[in-house]
């Protein structure tokens, strides 16, 4: 440790020598906001897929316990290029929409605005019509949320537009 603290004087003389532990009860029971995926979609080979912008999203998510997940948790909509390759977040979405509304009024015309999400990648400047996915590319979704989400619960549904273009082959 001795010649780990010697070198990181070396980098920044101000910073002063410190250890990061993991081992108290606050590091084994975690409570606070944590983002996890659950889910992954791979375009197929030959195939490209087209998410239209804004998008509308349908979502009912439920924790382990049966209970809707809290309205302040965040649907997120990844990018993945490769698999070793870091996420795009594409879209970040407040479940607090969906919280009030059931599955059939999310499919309700009058509530349409409420489930229409805009996707915006970081490295455009500005607003696109779609984002296109191409083959083998990952869709990847994640909750942020402080309870964790169970799929297998009923009335589980995620649920979003997606054109295919199979011209690639």
């Amino acid at each position: 440790m001795q010649e780990a603290f010697e070198r990181i004087k070396q980098i920044n003389p101000a910073a002063r020598p410190i250890s990061v532990l993991f081992t108290s009860p606050e590091f084994a029971a975690y409570t606070g906001k944590q983002r996890l995926k659950i889910g992954q979609f791979t375009v197929p080979r030959g195939a490209t897929w087209v998410l239209p912008n804004p998008v509308p999203i349908i979502a009912k998510l439920f924790d382990n316990a049966g209970n809707q997940i809290p309205p302040d948790s965040d649907l997120i909509i990844a990018k993945r290029s490769r698999p070793d390759d870091h996420p795009e977040f594409i879209a970040k979405v407040q479940y607090a929409a969906y919280y009030d509304l059931t599955e059939s009024q999310q499919r309700d015309a009058k509530y349409y605005q409420n489930i229409l999400q805009t996707l915006a990648p970081l490295r455009v400047g500005a607003q696109i019509q779609a984002i296109r996915f191409r083959q083998e590319e990952l869709v990847e979704i994640y909750v942020e949320s402080d309870v964790a989400v169970d799929l297998t619960k009923p009335g589980t549904r995620l649920e979003f537009p997606a054109g295919v273009d199979n011209s690639n082959v």
